[in-house]
């Protein structure tokens, strides 16, 4: 795994560099090509930035899998996965009863039945009392 990921940085940098390397060889042939008298040349700076690019890139890539302390596995199995450096261990909540779930939901039907008594009684003034656009939803069209 780690081979095949060095394999690919180094083709990155050689490819960098053959493209860089060409870039800047068309680049000075066309200067040396315009004269002393003033001519027209080219100087392909995107190909060599993008060689430049490609090259560092690819150093970096091949840098990090020498220095990759999680790049072989088998130093760390003897340790629980919550003690390796950089990993999480998610904690679940258990899953709700059947009497929980019903006893929110009866809370929540308490808590929609009172702001509908209030609402009626003009004590507040909400947000479920300003009408709303047709289509969109209302805790008053889901009412029992």
């Amino acid at each position: 795994m780690d081979d095949d990921k060095r394999l690919l940085a180094v083709g990155r940098m050689v490819l960098g560099l053959i493209i860089a390397a060409v870039a800047g060889g068309i680049s000075i042939a066309t200067y040396a090509n315009a004269g002393e008298e003033g001519g027209t040349y080219y100087v392909f700076w995107g190909a060599i930035a993008v060689g430049g690019f490609m090259f560092l890139s690819g150093l970096v890539s091949f840098l990090a899998t020498l220095s990759d302390p999680f790049s072989s596995q088998s130093n760390w199995d003897h340790i629980p996965s919550s003690q390796v450096p950089g990993t999480r261990t998610r904690t679940q909540s258990p899953p709700m009863s059947r009497a929980e779930v019903r006893r929110i939901g009866r809370a929540m039907a308490m808590v929609r039945r009172k702001r509908r008594e209030a609402e009626e009684d003009e004590l507040i003034e909400g947000p479920l009392s300003r009408s709303q656009p047709s289509g969109s939803y209302s805790e008053t069209d889901n009412a029992e």
